[in-house]
């Protein structure tokens, strides 16, 4: 296996690794949130269905200021409102979490 090659496969299970484990790396105050409010798949699509929530696509591009890809978004109420709880994936293969609002 060439070197080039070998950093893929550990950038891979490096990030495998960090999704399996987002809620924990999250910060104390969003970590319950995240646990307790963030919206199923049919409650979100609803959300920006009525207008109570931008689309992820509106907020990407907060999210990935500055490179990176987007490698998953869960939609959150916080407060009155709702968040975007993103993971993004940048160009040096760290993870980061990133909160946007979303209304």
């Amino acid at each position: 296996m060439n070197c080039g090659m070998m950093i893929h496969t550990l950038k891979i299970l490096t990030l495998s690794l960090l999704l399996n484990l987002a809620p924990a790396v999250l910060p104390d105050d969003m970590s319950g949130a995240y646990a307790q409010a963030c919206l199923s798949n049919a409650q979100a699509n609803k959300a920006v269905r009525s207008g109570a929530a931008k689309s992820l696509a509106q907020v990407k591009g907060s999210a990935t200021r500055g490179g990176g890809k987007i490698v998953s978004a869960k939609l959150c109420r916080q407060g009155g409102g709702f968040v975007y709880v993103i993971s993004v994936l940048k160009s040096n293969g760290q993870v980061s979490n990133v909160t946007v609002r979303a209304n």
